[in-house]
């Protein structure tokens, strides 16, 4: 048994066999013979091999040709323009999924792609090594954040001027942002918000130990448009005055 996939239009000269003067019939006695260039259909064919002038008997070579179903997935996806998207965004259903500019032909698309908003791609998948000829369609949409953040800075005293302090991070949300339908949370630095590391995640959000200083943190901001965004908290520590006068 050989397997072939629509796309390939593959003929009875692409059949891998062992022989000499190979022919190819149509039965198992008497018959058609064949041209090379017969375009393989679902079914079984007979070869034989000839050498000198002695013809051997048929061998049955039964033909499977496979029609690989388009990958399944939304035909229309958005996306935010801070999450970056490229085309390893998109999401859909499939094995050794492809990507192209166009329905038929065209140009594959590499996954590292940035999506254009209002723009159509095209999936394919391949199963055992047949190509999809059908492709799925992808329209995607690109929205601008809807919600207005902004930075927020603070001096705190250091009451007992033991060196730090414990914060309640989540006391400046309202500063940040009047919106009230927002998922915070916090990370030490501006990539650890934006990428979600779960290292530089600050998880003692309502009792943050602050040091001496300026310390930046920042807060990633999760919308319901899936849009995110970061803002700085700049939170400076500083140590009580000490007057140095004699008690008496």
């Amino acid at each position: 048994t050989q397997q072939s996939g629509v796309q390939q239009n593959a003929r009875l000269r692409d059949i891998v066999i062992t022989g000499v003067n190979i022919k190819w019939y149509d039965a198992p006695v008497n018959g058609n013979l064949l041209a090379g260039t017969t375009i393989l259909q679902n079914g079984t064919y007979y070869a034989t091999q000839t050498a000198t002038i002695c013809e051997s008997e048929r061998i049955p070579v039964k033909i499977n040709i496979q029609n690989t179903p388009a990958p399944t997935g939304n035909s229309l996806q958005d996306f935010c323009t801070t999450q970056k998207p490229t085309i390893a965004s998109l999401v859909v259903s499939g094995t050794f999924i492809v990507w192209y500019d166009s329905a038929t032909n065209g140009t594959l698309v590499p996954a590292t792609t940035a999506l254009g908003n209002g723009v159509t791609y095209y999936a394919s998948q391949t199963v055992n090594g047949c190509e999809s000829v059908n492709r799925l369609p992808v329209s995607v949409s690109i929205v601008s954040p809807s919600i207005l953040v902004k930075d927020v800075s603070n001096f705190i005293c250091n009451d007992k001027n033991d060196g730090s302090e414990l914060v309640d991070l989540t006391s400046y949300q309202s500063q940040i942002t009047s919106n009230a339908t927002v998922n915070y949370t916090y990370f030490s630095s501006k990539s650890g918000a934006e990428n979600q590391t779960t290292d530089e995640q600050i998880t003692t959000i309502t009792n943050y130990n602050l040091p001496l200083g300026t310390n930046v943190i920042y807060a990633r901001i999760d919308s319901n448009d899936k849009c995110y965004q970061v803002a700085k908290l700049n939170l400076t520590l500083v140590g009580e005055p000490i007057i140095p006068i004699a008690d008496t």
